[in-house]
Formats: C-alpha cells, structure tokens, sequence
C-alpha cells in the first residue's frame, strides 16, 4: 500500500485550488480584454492655427421669377401640362414648377439649371475675411430645394490651394472686425411665387471637407438685420475596430455623389449621407426612380452595382410611391439595420456650435453708402424705380451676416481604451505568479526540463531497442 505524506496531500489541494482560482481570473481578464472597454477624455486645446469653417449659403427661394417664367411656360406647353389649354393658370405654373428643374437634371443639364437661379453676384454685394476680398472664392453646388449654393473655404482635391485659418490677418488691410462678413441684396421682388418658400438666406457652417447638408441642418437669417453668428468648434474622434463601429470609408454612390457637379471636391464620409443614400437606393428599388430632399444625385449602389437613377416627375404616382417607400424603411428601424449595415457613425466628427444676434438694419447711412454702390454695379439686378425707392428696396432685402470664432480653443472628445494589449499581458502574468508562483523564466525553465526529460527517455528507449537483439540471439543459441 502506498503511502503519501499529509505535507504532500495539502500542497496537491492548494497547487488545484490555487489552479482553478488562476484559470477564474485570468478567464476574468480575457473576458474584459474582448469587451475592448473604452473612456472618452476630453481637453480643451489652445489651436491658433486653427481651420475656418466652411460656409455655405443658399438663397431664401430656389428660382428667379424673370429668368425662369418664359422656360416654364415653354415646357408646360410643349409636354401638355396646363390644366386648361390653351390657356396656363397660375396654379399650372405653381404645379410644374420643379417639373422643368428635374427633368434638366435627369439630362445632367446643370449648367441651365444652374442659369435659373440666384447667381451670387445677383444677391452679394460685399464679402471680406479678416481683410481680404472673398467675392471670388466661392464654389457652387446645387440644392433640390434650396436651388443654387455657395460654399467659401471648401477642401478641393488641388492641394496647392490653401484653407484659411482664424489667424490669418490681412496686414495691407485696416479693419475693424475680423472673420467672414457678408453682406446681401436678397434681390426678394425677383423670387418666384412658390409658397413653401419665405423671405431671407439660408446658411450652415460645416468642416471644408464636409459635404455641406444645408437643408437638413442650415440656419435661416430674415432680411432688414445684421446678423452675427458666434461659434466654437469641438472635435470627437472614434478608435474604429474593434472598439467602435465606426467607419471612414467613401462608397462608389458616396464618390459619384460627391463628383456629381464638379471632379475637384475632397470629402470624406458622412454616416447621414450614407444613410440617405441607402434610402434612395430601397426608393429605386421599390419605385424605380427616386425623390432627393438634402442633394441631388445620378447614381446609386443597386445590388453591389453602381447604377445610373433618375429622379420621379413631382405629383404622379412614382412620386407618391417614393415617399411611401421613404416613409417605410424610416420608421422601421429593423429594415434600416438590415438595409444600411455599413452606415456606421464617423471616426471624426468635427461641430460648430453657434450663438446668435441680431441688429436691425440697415442706418440711414448704409442706405446712402449701398444706394451708390448698387447703382454702381451692374450685376446686382434692381428694380427700375430703385434710385427713387431705395429706402424701401433696402429695409426689405438687406441682409448682413457675419461669422466670427469666439475663441482660439478647441474642444476635443477623444476615446480611448481602458483596457490595452500591454496590461492585459501585464494581468495575465500577475494572476499566474501570484496564483502558482509561474513567470517567465520558470515557464522557460518548465519548456528545458521537458526537453531533457523527452532526450533522457529518447536515449534510454534507443539503448534497450540495442540491447533486445543481443538477448534474442543468446536465446536462439542455447536451443542448440
């Protein structure tokens, strides 16, 4: 009967329990490390050179009445829209007013879409950052409601052309407020009668790599004021996988869309543009054309391929069927999940949060300064009674907007992990030498001893097949 020591019987009973309460924290720790738990710091930096924003601006109506009537009036008649031919009431002009417009598109006629509404020297009579002259540094785009835009500081693919930063003074210049100032002629007698559209200007501050979502989120400023915008920037980054689904990656749809004007914008991804993209892409399918609200579009990701779409006649059935399709996917959360699984959040998302106030405008003085400016200048189309009424066509479309950073600071979200591969190995390590006494120089150790033991046994195992041959023929001798 063998024997063992109770000294040895407890040191077996504490190497298990020791073992198991091991295995529990060191499964503990792998649990915790696959989570990949995450913290958000947040600081607030000193950034002098700190970028600009983009501004974009639309005007308060889409079209102009003197340039856009006759064309109307021509199409209405030749496509037999006139709810009374021969004759074109105003609800038929009223009824067909996007009709024109949209057909240009699906034709990608964007220039004489463009043509038809509020060119910016039309509506701008002065624009100035911090000393320099910005009338001629604005891009155009194209707004499906909005009708023609205009964006200052915007990211283009030409890395030659430098962004303005806040700090970026005009020393040639003497003035007496910095930022973007901006002042409007709204040009209002000339806007077409359309009753969802009301009276001003229409702007939004976004990042110059941002595609500018005017509509969904732009501010609207009234006429007969001096508005100043006061705003500060804040800044949230995201680590990506495996700690965040977010996402930087431009689909074909996302590129095409953004290329659809013009072949020099650099934006980058925007989960909002993705999930309306996928929306206009369920719309197609459903309907077989599509309805664009925030930015027009011609092409789309159908089934993996990049197809050419057009956009649905206003008021008939198709129309109809894409706003019930629209309607569908989202107010169902679960077929927009399955849908737009690859419309994750952004790893870096920039904010500009404004504050605004108002004064009434414009002084007597302005009146008699803008009077002679406006008559000076040939491209700011007036009425013909304006030098004697201009008093009057001033309170009415003056508009004066100024953009100004409050400060040099940025806010910054930044995320980051808990939980990191250097403190995982670190747990590990702790929970197994202070459990069974096991580092690394013992594990190496352990890894040596194994080896020798495994050539011992080698060694003795090739010894005995030597020795069994001798002893088989010694015993085939003695039979004889």
């Amino acid at each position: 009967m063998v024997h063992i020591h109770p000294t040895l019987t407890i040191k077996y009973i504490l190497s298990i329990v020791a073992f198991g309460v091991m295995v529990y924290f060191i499964t503990s720790c792998i649990q915790t490390y696959l989570v990949y738990p995450t913290q958000t710091r947040v600081s607030i930096r000193l950034n002098r050179s700190q970028l600009f924003p983009a501004v974009t601006i639309c005007s308060g109506n889409p079209l102009r009445y003197d340039k856009y009537l006759i064309p109307l009036i021509s199409y209405i008649k030749t496509h037999n829209l006139s709810s009374s031919p021969p004759n074109i009431t105003q609800n038929d002009i009223y009824n067909s007013a996007f009709n024109l417009m949209i057909d240009l598109i699906n034709k990608n006629k964007f220039e004489e879409t463009f043509s038809y509404g509020f060119q910016l020297e039309d509506i701008l009579l002065d624009c100035t950052y911090n000393g320099y002259n910005c009338r001629s540094m604005w891009i155009k785009t194209l707004s499906p409601i909005l009708g023609n835009c205009y964006t200052f500081n915007r990211q283009t693919i030409d890395k030659n052309t430098n962004l303005f930063q806040i700090n970026q003074i005009n020393g040639n210049v003497q003035t007496l407020h910095n930022g973007l100032i901006m002042t409007f002629y709204l040009n209002i007698e000339l806007y077409f009668p359309i009753i969802e559209y009301g009276l001003g200007l229409t702007a939004i501050l976004h990042h110059p790599n941002e595609q500018p979502l005017i509509r969904y989120a732009g501010k609207r400023f009234s006429p007969g004021f001096e508005h100043t915008l006061v705003y500060e920037k804040s800044l949230t980054t995201y680590l990506g996988s495996p700690y965040t689904l977010c996402t930087q990656i431009i689909t074909d749809d996302m590129k095409a869309l953004y290329n659809l004007f013009d072949n020099n914008t650099e934006y980058v991804y925007s989960e909002t543009v993705c999930l309306e993209l996928c929306q206009q892409a369920f719309m197609y399918e459903q309907c077989e054309c599509i309805y664009p609200i925030y930015f027009y579009l011609n092409y789309l990701n159908i089934n993996g391929q990049l197809r050419r779409v057009r956009i649905c006649t206003p008021w008939t059935s198709e129309y109809r069927c894409t706003i019930e399709a629209r309607n569908r996917i989202a107010n169902n959360p679960n077929l927009l999940q399955t849908r737009c699984p690859h419309c994750q959040s952004q790893c870096i998302i920039h904010k500009y949060s404004s504050d605004l106030s108002s004064l009434k405008g414009p002084s007597d003085s302005q009146k008699n300064y803008y009077k002679k400016l406006i008559l000076s200048n040939s491209t700011i189309p007036i009425k013909s009674d304006f030098s004697m009424n201009s008093s009057y066509y001033l309170d009415r479309n003056y508009l004066k907007l100024s953009v100004i950073p409050l400060n040099s600071y940025e806010t910054i979200y930044e995320e980051k992990a808990t939980y990191i591969w250097s403190a995982f190995i670190s747990d590990l390590g702790g929970q197994s030498g202070l459990w069974l006494g096991i580092s690394a120089l013992s594990i190496f150790n352990l890894i040596e001893y194994l080896h020798r033991k495994s050539q011992i046994i080698r060694l003795k195992r090739k010894a005995m097949a030597q020795v069994h041959p001798c002893e088989t023929e010694s015993i085939s001798n003695n039979k004889y």
